[in-house]
């Protein structure tokens, strides 16, 4: 959901200096998990396995969804934001994927980006790494739903050059629910994005809609 925004701000950024480096590593185990811990498939479903219905909410999100508000970057602005997500189970139903499309950006091209919703364990945290069309990649982590809001922290680092992430999830219903967050760095807010996601039926032809 960010790509969009840190694309625009790793042009106006002249150098990272003021950024927080973080070394970010992707690896991938036999089965195909993403991180480089070879028991993180394991630990995600033990975890899962640990927590009530009541924080174990993920398949509510299973679907079609179309994402519409604004974003605003540093220099330039609000802006309309509309997107799509297919959000699925993957993984052997441990994890969840969320397939994320930004359709028809003012300026630019559409960014995807994939996140997988699973868990870590000790202690038991969501966990969702991220990885995008830009070249970025990012994890955030939520210690669980406070009545129907999930509060995540993390960051989002694309080349030399790492922001700090926040967002704000809430279930509004079954059908509605609200996504937004702020993108920081050296502690200033340079970006953020505000969504109202709508359960849809189905894209065409049983896919993702596309851009």
């Amino acid at each position: 959901m960010i790509s969009p925004i840190v694309a625009l701000l790793t042009e106006i950024i002249p150098s990272p200096s003021v950024a927080t480096l973080s070394p970010i590593v992707v690896g991938s185990n036999d089965d195909g998990v993403l991180g480089g811990d070879q028991n993180v498939s394991t630990q995600t479903e033990l975890a899962a396995a640990q927590l009530n219905e009541g924080q174990d909410r993920r398949q509510l999100f299973v679907g079609y969804w179309d994402c519409v508000g604004t974003k605003s970057t540093k220099g330039i602005g609000e802006e309309p934001y509309h997107a799509h997500m297919h959000n699925l189970w993957t993984l052997q139903n441990v994890w969840l994927l969320i397939q994320f499309q930004e359709y028809q950006p003012t300026a630019g091209k559409p960014f995807a980006e994939d996140q997988y919703w699973g868990f870590s364990d000790n202690p038991v945290k969501h966990t969702r790494p991220m990885m995008t069309t830009g070249n970025g990649f990012g994890v955030v982590t939520s210690s669980g739903w406070e009545g129907d809001t999930s509060q995540w922290t993390g960051t989002y680092s694309v080349g030399e050059i790492t922001f700090d992430l926040t967002e704000t999830i809430t279930i509004l219903d079954h059908n509605k629910i609200q996504w937004g967050g702020k993108i920081i760095l050296g502690g200033e807010v340079v970006g953020t994005y505000d969504l109202l996601c709508t359960r849809q039926n189905q894209g065409h032809n049983g896919n993702m809609p596309t851009a």
